[in-house]
C-alpha cells in the first residue's frame, strides 16, 4: 500500500512536464525579490546614521570656545598702487637725505638763521668780510635746494589737481627739476640785470636777499610738502599754505628790488621791467613747463 501511494505521488508531480513536453530548468526559476520592508529599514538606518553624525559635529562645534577662521585675503580686492609710485619713494628719500644734510650743517647754530633773516630784510651797500663764511654759504645753498624740492612737491600736487600729472615718481622728478631750475637760474639773471641797472655791489646784495628768503621758506614749506605727499586729503591745504608763504617771501624780495632800483623818479620803467621779466614771467614759465612736461610723459 505505501508503494502505490508513492507511485501515484510521483506521477502527479511529473504530469505538467509530460503535458507541456518541457523539462524544468534551473534558469527558469526566478529568485525571490527583497521585501519592501527590508529596503525601508535599510534607508531608515542610513538616515539615522547621517543625522547622528551631523548632530555629533554640531555638538562638537558648539563646544569650541576659540578657533582660527581662515577667510579670503583682502589684497586681491584692494586697489593696485598707481604705476610709478615705486620711484616716488626714491624721490622722498632724496628729500629726507637733503634735510639730514641741512641738519648736520646747522648743528643747532642759531647764527645761521639770524644771518639769513638779516640778509632777507636789511639792505647794505657795504659788505663786512666777516658777515658770511664758507660754512654759512654751504648751509644757505643746501637749505635753498631743500626749499626748491619742497616747492616742487607742491607743484606736483597742483599738476595732479589740474589733471596734467598722475601719481608717480617721474612726475615728481619733473616738477622738482622745474623748481630747482627756477631757483638756480633766477639769481644768474638777477646778477646780470642788477649789474646793468644798479651796479655789481647792489646786485650781489640783491641775490643774497633772494637766497636768504628762499632758505627761510624751507621752514614752513618742507613739512607742508611732506604732509601733502604722505596724507593726500591734506594736499589742498598744503598747497594754499605753501602759496601764501611763497607770496610773502616774494613780496619781501620785491620790496628789496624797489629799494634798489627806485633811486630816481624815472626808475619806474626799470622797476616795472624787472617786475615783469624777473618775477612774473619766470613763475609762469616754471608752471607751464612743469605741466607741459608732465602731460608729455603721460
Amino acid at each position: 500500500m505505501p508503494d502505490s501511494i508513492a507511485h501515484i505521488t510521483h506521477q502527479a508531480s511529473t504530469a505538467p512536464a509530460a503535458v507541456t513536453g518541457r523539462t524544468p530548468s534551473p534558469r527558469t526559476v526566478k529568485k525571490p525579490l527583497r521585501a519592501p520592508a527590508q529596503a525601508d529599514s535599510i534607508a531608515r538606518e542610513k538616515a539615522i546614521a547621517d543625522s547622528t553624525a551631523y548632530a555629533d559635529s554640531v555638538s562638537a562645534a558648539s563646544k569650541l570656545t576659540k578657533a582660527i577662521v581662515v577667510t579670503d585675503p583682502s589684497a586681491p580686492y584692494a586697489d593696485a598702487p598707481p604705476k610709478g609710485m615705486d620711484t616716488a619713494s626714491w624721490v622722498i628719500a632724496a628729500m629726507a637725505l637733503l634735510f639730514c644734510l641741512v641738519g648736520l650743517r646747522y648743528r643747532g647754530n642759531a647764527r645761521f638763521l639770524k644771518g639769513m633773516l638779516r640778509q632777507a630784510v636789511e639792505l647794505r651797500e657795504r659788505n663786512n668780510m666777516f658777515d658770511e663764511t664758507v660754512r654759512e654759504s654751504l648751509f644757505t645753498l643746501l637749505v635753498t635746494l631743500l626749499t626748491a624740492g619742497s616747492l616742487g612737491l607742491l607743484l606736483y600736487q597742483l599738476c595732479i589737481l589740474q589733471g596734467y600729472a598722475r601719481p608717480g615718481g617721474s612726475y615728481m622728478g619733473v616738477c622738482i627739476g622745474c623748481t630747482v631750475s627756477y631757483t638756480l637760474l633766477l639769481p644768474v639773471f638777477q646778477l646780470i640785470f642788477g649789474s646793468v641797472f644798479a651796479g655789481k655791489q647792489l646786485a650781489m646784495e640783491w641775490i643774497k636777499g633772494f637766497s636768504a628768503g628762499m632758505g627761510l621758506l624751507a621752514i614752513p614749506v618742507f613739512p607742508l610738502a611732506l604732509a601733502a605727499i604722505c596724507h593726500e586729503p591734506f594736499a589742498d591745504f598744503a598747497m594754499i599754505a605753501g602759496a601764501v608763504c611763497f607770496a610773502v617771501v616774494k613780496l619781501l624780495y620785491i620790496y628789496r628790488g624797489f629799494r634798489i632800483f627806485m633811486t630816481e623818479s624815472s626808475s619806474w620803467v626799470v622797476f616795472l621791467y624787472y617786475l615783469c621779466n624777473l618775477e612774473i614771467v619766470p613763475i609762469i614759465m616754471t608752471y607751464v613747463g612743469a605741466c607741459g612736461l608732465c602731460a608729455l610723459i603721460s
